[in-house]
């Protein structure tokens, strides 16, 4: 799983998780959109992620004991 990160992405989840996300209520109109776009980012890249691990767990032969 690859998922890079802008300077400004960077800065902005910096700040977020700086002061526990309460940097979102005071952060301008610019800012929120960045962070919409990297949040639809993020969870797309884990959706992905889950679909090749559930991919990957489905060709495992199955354990008879």
């Amino acid at each position: 799983m690859k998922f890079e990160l802008t300077p400004n992405q960077a800065q902005l989840l910096n700040n977020i998780l700086s002061y526990d996300c309460s940097y979102l209520e005071d952060c301008t109109e610019e800012e929120f959109q960045l962070y919409q776009n990297l949040r639809a980012s993020l969870d797309n890249t884990l959706f992905e992620h889950n679909i090749k691990v559930a991919k990957a767990q489905a060709k495992q032969p199955k354990a008879e004991w």
